[in-house]
């Protein structure tokens, strides 16, 4: 099996690649450059957020990491999607942007930021590849996250619950396809972490709460994602909002990030019906 953690990929995608950079990027310059800033602010936006209303004000940011680079086997599953799809694309040169969500070692979510390709079957090619990538160190060791959340007052279940998001910007990628057609991929990994900080607790005790945090939500969310994904089609009663077959994967995404709740408006169960 191929060690995630092998080195950054260089050959032959950046030797090649190099040129076509610097081709994107006198194309790109008459359409404005990639908007970091606005990316960035999103991610921290969406994951430094307190938990529960009874939460703290309070919230902790790991360090800002520097560049570092995809696994090589995402890269080449990046490049077999545009050998495959830049044919139908209309321009010779582009840049597409995305964040994934890295939680408990895990792809969490993958969303396309920025500019966007013509196609969407190789957005879709170049998002799998991405869900599908290993966690290649990006993780904090979660002893330094405890340090850096420090304790949070007591109010309520859900107000020791502090996140702990980190920022690693990776280093561009650049695939190309049949006729020099070439993407510039520009990746934001966000590790996501929910420490339980309690007074009463050992630093064991806490540390082996943030691992089983996520295990618990996937344990809920696992099953309702397999049962969506054998009874796939809408009753007659939703198909008006959401149209006649089911996003198992959009619910299964929001059923994680609610921490276990699927949502049963947007793909009910089997018999289900809403009050």
């Amino acid at each position: 099996m191929d060690d995630p953690r092998e080195d950054a990929p260089t050959d032959p995608y950046r030797t090649r690649g190099a040129f076509a950079l610097s081709a994107f990027r006198r194309e790109r310059a008459s359409g404005g450059r990639f908007a970091w800033a606005a990316l960035l602010a999103t991610c921290v936006a969406v994951c430094v957020a307190p938990m529960g209303c009874g939460s703290s004000e309070e919230h902790a940011v790991a360090p800002e990491r520097t560049q570092g680079s995809l696994p090589a086997r995402t890269v080449r599953a990046l490049q077999a999607c545009a050998e495959e799809g830049t044919g139908r694309l209309r321009r010779q040169a582009y840049e597409i942007g995305f964040k994934v969500e890295l939680t408990d070692d895990r792809v969490q979510a993958v969303a396309p930021k920025g500019p966007r390709l013509d196609d969407a079957g190789l957005e879709r090619c170049m998002m799998n590849a991405l869900r599908t990538m290993a966690d290649a160190g990006f993780s904090t060791d979660r002893t330094e996250l405890v340090s850096y959340g420090g304790h949070l007052p007591a109010r309520g279940v859900l107000a020791n619950v502090t996140v702990l998001p980190e920022i690693v910007k990776l280093a561009e990628v650049v695939v190309a396809g049949p006729g020099g057609v070439t993407i510039v991929v520009v990746v934001v990994v966000v590790v996501i972490a929910a420490v339980v900080l309690s007074e009463d607790k050992p630093q064991e005790e806490v540390v082996e709460a943030i691992k089983r945090w996520p295990r618990k939500v996937l344990e809920k969310c696992q099953p309702r994602f397999d049962e969506c994904l054998g009874n796939q089609y809408q009753p007659d009663w939703n198909q008006e909002m959401f149209g006649e077959k089911k996003d198992c994967r959009s619910c299964f995404d929001e059923c994680k990030k609610d921490k276990g709740q699927w949502p049963n408006y947007k793909c009910p169960p089997p018999g289900w019906k809403p009050n």
